[in-house]
């Protein structure tokens, strides 16, 4: 069983093809909640799934009670990992519990490569691995910058249709270099080649046998539970588009 929780919606980031951090448009922000007591109560019920927690947003260290929830875990022994944009640095080196992060880096958000890359060096301990975004060729550059740290890859963007532009090109060439540059660690399953052929061929899964059942849950920020990818602040369906979490 795959458990993922957002924890928060909101997002210090606005990249365009996120498909998470959706409280800046939704007309409904989902707020996260700061009740230690319901936020004990919530990670304690977790523990029945008996495996691993994927916690991500938005961004999870602009969580009130980031500090809070990374010590509930710990002290109900549920292992965990969060998926952080790594902006808050600060922040995150100040917390002094114990946790693992994965990175997701952001081309159009790096503001110096250098310090960023000594920053990811100083708290390489708690990163289990770094994925560089792949928006755009220049991405193969950030990762020759920083290929040098533990466990790092390039991974596709996972929103291929938006409002303003359509990224399925993005996607098309991940592949393509995914293919071609074997000198590159490439995010390592086939999840990308799944939503290129999904897309390209107009293949749905209505009708068919739901790929979720019983192998994957998601909480949002007020604990509702969801089955599928599928949730208030996404506008993708798996029994129309299936994407393969």
């Amino acid at each position: 069983m795959n458990v993922e929780w957002e924890c928060i919606l909101d997002c210090n980031y606005s990249c365009e093809y996120c498909t998470n951090g959706r409280n800046s448009v939704l007309k409904n922000p989902i707020k996260c909640v700061n009740d230690e007591k319901r936020l004990e109560e919530f990670i304690y019920s977790l523990k029945k799934y008996n495996t691993e927690v994927f916690v991500f947003g938005g961004e999870p260290f602009l969580h009130p009670k980031i500090e809070f929830i990374i010590r509930t875990f710990n002290k109900f022994k549920i292992p965990f990992v969060i998926q952080t944009n790594f902006s808050l640095f600060k922040k995150i080196k100040s917390i002094k519990e114990d946790f693992i992060i994965q990175v997701s880096i952001h081309r159009l958000m790096i503001k110096d490569i250098k310090i960023l890359k000594e920053q990811l060096k100083e708290l390489q301990d708690k990163i289990r691995r770094i994925d560089i975004m792949y928006d755009s060729l220049e991405c193969i550059s950030i990762y020759k910058e920083l290929k040098d740290l533990k466990n790092v890859y390039i991974a596709p963007i996972a929103d291929f249709k938006t409002s303003k532009r359509t990224y399925l090109p993005k996607l098309i060439e991940f592949n393509k270099y995914k293919k071609l540059l074997k000198e590159i660690n490439f995010e390592p399953h086939n999840r990308s080649l799944i939503w290129e052929d999904m897309f390209i061929n107009g293949s749905k899964l209505k009708g068919k046998k739901c790929i979720y059942k019983d192998k994957y849950i998601l909480f949002d920020p007020q604990f509702k539970s969801y089955n599928c990818s599928h949730r208030i602040n996404c506008e993708i369906c798996s029994n129309d588009a299936c994407f393969i979490m």
